[in-house]
């Protein structure tokens, strides 16, 4: 977008003026490009992760491009989502409308390197011994960048949680007992481990 122009030259293949100079003609016509909005455009290199259960999960390689709002000064709309755990990541420069770091959805706005930044340090924990899967979802929103309406991308990586093998733990302790010798006694053990594999 921008202005621009084109030159047309009109020339009568040889003939020429009493100097012996071609003949032509030169003509300019003035362009204006008129900018419209483009959509931005969430870049992310792999659709699936892998973590194990308990652990946090580094979200590497999330950006966004938007040609048009890189340098206008005009703020993006970031939506996050989770629904088996919590997202914590670098909030400066950044404006909550709903949600908070450290939750399950958060949605915020900022500029276009803000917002990157963001999503440069994105981590995930999913929730206490979780495991199966999760499904992660970041939308950008241009908010209406040049008029036009809101453009949007999504992307819905899913994060793949690796059990792993949970200590038993004792619900409750066992009283002491006092007995004679040679005599014989019973403990009920029912209900006092439990182990969540």
């Amino acid at each position: 977008n921008g202005s621009d122009s084109i030159e047309v030259i009109v020339n009568d293949l040889g003939n020429t003026d009493d100097l012996g100079r071609d003949l032509e003609a030169v003509a300019s016509l003035a362009i204006d490009v008129i900018p419209v909005n483009d959509a931005p455009s969430l870049n992310y290199p792999i659709n699936n992760l892998i973590v194990k259960e308990d652990e946090p999960l580094d979200i590497l390689g999330v950006f966004v491009t938007d040609d048009a709002i890189e340098d206008s000064g005009s703020e993006m709309k970031i939506t996050l989502s989770v629904n088996d755990g919590t997202l914590t990541y670098d909030t400066a420069g950044l404006t909550f409308e709903s949600g908070d770091v450290g939750q399950s959805t958060a949605v915020f706005t900022g500029l276009l390197d803000d917002v990157n930044n963001a999503l440069a340090t994105l981590i995930y924990q999913g929730n206490a011994n979780h495991n199966g899967g999760d499904l992660l979802s970041i939308t950008v929103d241009d908010q209406g960048f040049l008029g036009g309406g809101s453009l949007t991308d999504t992307i819905t990586p899913t994060i793949f949680i690796e059990a792993v093998n949970d200590s038993p733990t004792s619900l409750t302790t066992i009283a002491d007992v006092d007995t004679n010798e040679y005599e014989t006694f019973s403990v009920d053990l029912n209900n006092l481990f439990t182990d969540l594999d």
